[in-house]
């Protein structure tokens, strides 16, 4: 577990001003309704794991104090397909990097970008447009992805299965299902906290490659994949609470779109983890944005997304994070038509391998790009059923 300290209270408030307001695939492929027009998901939001290759995967090269600069993917490649830097404009060649197992190293003289050594120490924030919070390296701005590389490359998925994944529960969101499969255009009711309103995705930072927040591009695939208009409105308000999300669900559902939602997305937890909120207090208050929802629309389908864990390195509170999860589950349980999607387990997959800078715009709990697609690469897992 980690340390707690009076740093939470200002961990909880940064969510609060964190933000402001290719085709084709090598996997993922389905057919629509009538089982004769093919979908291929955007490459960009192809589930990893179904495919021997990995697209644009972050990664942050980090000098040592000896000077070297290196960095972490996720699965050892057996071929490296193109290394660009974050906004997509700049790309390397070989001579740029060695290759040590799943470790890129920086080659002395290329021009790819990094985090100096002083950085990581905490010297010369100020004059590199960043900041310090919870002893970590921070800022909302771009000044940390605008250091990352991208990284797309093959590799061998028998020799290295990613096992942390939803399974298809789309059968269980009947009546979603039902409209989609009609064709009939659906309402996507979206609500929570600072993640789930979109921060810090590229488009939302005003920075390239201007990757929409997680919530539009659910909403885009699935469009493409039914061939029908699925309309996103997003009720969700960076450093809110479940309790703030109890209190204010009738007036941000009234102010939904004439048609009442046929899905709605709940997606708390990390400031309920930052401000300690026990677990039967975080399910009572889903329970009462569920409750209000149904009630307002009763044919509404729900999906509960658990929130990623924050970076390893800072003050939140691991194992409580970890229980909203498990009241997810419950919520499930207790209420028909209603499904889970565990960003928490599959956040904590992701830290075993990579450090929290290869994976949060701020470096503490704002997704990158790479993150948000993890984000989509779940959730449409878990609701489209979208085949191998």
């Amino acid at each position: 577990m980690k340390k707690i300290s009076a740093v939470l209270v200002a961990f909880g408030m940064l969510c609060m001003t964190a933000c402001g307001s290719g085709t084709g695939s090598d996997g993922g492929t389905s057919t629509s309704s009538d089982g004769t027009v093919p979908y291929a998901r955007n490459e960009y939001y192809t589930s990893f794991w179904k495919t021997d290759t990995i697209k644009n995967e972050t990664v942050m090269l980090e000098e040592d104090e000896n000077g070297v600069i290196s960095g972490e993917l996720l699965f050892r490649p057996t071929e490296i397909l193109e290394i660009k830097n974050y906004d997509l404009s700049v790309g390397y060649g070989a001579e740029d990097y060695t290759l040590e197992g799943r470790t890129i190293v920086r080659t002395a003289d290329s021009e790819m970008p990094y985090m100096s050594y002083d950085l990581l120490q905490g010297e010369g924030l100020e004059d590199a447009g960043l900041s310090s919070m919870d002893g970590l390296v921070f800022t909302e701005g771009k000044e940390i992805v605008s250091r990352l590389i991208n990284v797309t490359y093959r590799y061998d998925r028998s020799a290295e299965p990613w096992t942390v994944f939803p399974e298809d529960q789309s059968a269980r969101l009947t009546n979603l299902r039902s409209k989609l499969e009609a064709g009939e255009e659906i309402e996507l009711f979206l609500y929570g906290d600072s993640i789930a309103a979109g921060c810090n995705a590229s488009s939302v930072l005003g920075y390239a490659p201007y990757l929409p927040v997680w919530g539009q591009a659910v909403a885009d695939e699935l469009s493409a994949q039914y061939d029908t208009e699925v309309r996103l409105r997003n009720g969700s308000v960076g450093g809110w609470q479940t309790a703030d999300g109890a209190r204010n669900i009738i007036e941000q559902i009234s102010v939904v779109p004439d048609d009442a939602p046929d899905l709605a997305i709940i997606a708390f937890g990390m400031n309920d983890g930052s401000a300690r909120v026990a677990a039967k207090t975080y399910y009572g208050n889903m329970m009462s944005i569920i409750t209000t929802i149904r009630e307002s629309s009763p044919d509404c389908d729900i999906v509960l997304i658990s929130t990623i864990h924050a970076n390893p390195l800072c003050s939140q509170d691991y194992a409580l994070t970890a229980s909203y999860d498990e009241q997810n589950d419950l919520l499930c349980g207790a209420v028909e038509r209603c499904v889970t999607v565990d960003m928490t387990a599959f956040s904590e997959a992701l830290y075993d391998r990579k450090d929290g800078l290869d994976l949060l715009a701020n470096n503490i709990n704002h997704p990158n790009d790479f993150l948000v697609r993890c984000y989509v690469m779940n959730i449409l897992d878990a609701i489209a059923g979208v085949a191998e």
